[in-house]
């Protein structure tokens, strides 16, 4: 066993399986001066998001569409974000029927007549994944160019 700071121990405690065994370990510390101590290190790394590897890689090939921010700022005069999207190919935009919100959904791939939204991340952060029972985003939440 060993401890920062410690001499390590070793120690062999024999028993049989009937035996119980309490038995206290006395750590002994180093001398002064014998631990080292470690540079300051510092550990950064940028956590890996889901899914951002697989769109890097349509980007990458060309399978897709994509915007610049130039290209947002032009499509979003009015500052509503369906704006910008409504020009997307294969993106369909709805409204629930209670009439709130406005909705992204992919024109293929819909199944029994449900839409099949678009999932939304800002700033690589999940904001609708598409989960059961999670509300879609609603596009008039945001303003593509603030």
């Amino acid at each position: 066993m060993s401890q920062i700071g410690f001499q390590q121990q070793h120690s062999i405690i024999a028993f049989s399986d009937a035996d119980s065994v309490d038995a206290d370990i006395l750590l002994t510390r180093l001398a002064p001066g014998a631990a080292q101590p470690l540079a300051k290190v510092s550990v950064t790394a940028e956590r890996p998001v889901r899914r951002l590897a697989d769109f890097d890689r349509r980007r990458q090939a060309g399978v897709g569409d994509f915007m610049t921010e130039e290209t947002i700022r032009k499509a979003s005069r009015s500052g509503q974000l369906a704006d910008v999207l409504r020009r997307v190919p294969g993106v369909v935009l709805s409204r629930p029927s209670n009439g709130f919100g406005v909705y992204a959904s992919a024109g293929r791939g819909t199944t029994r007549n449900r839409l099949c939204y678009v999932a939304v991340m800002i700033d690589r952060a999940w904001v609708y994944e598409g989960r059961r029972g999670e509300v879609p985003f609603d596009l008039r939440s945001l303003n593509p160019i603030s």
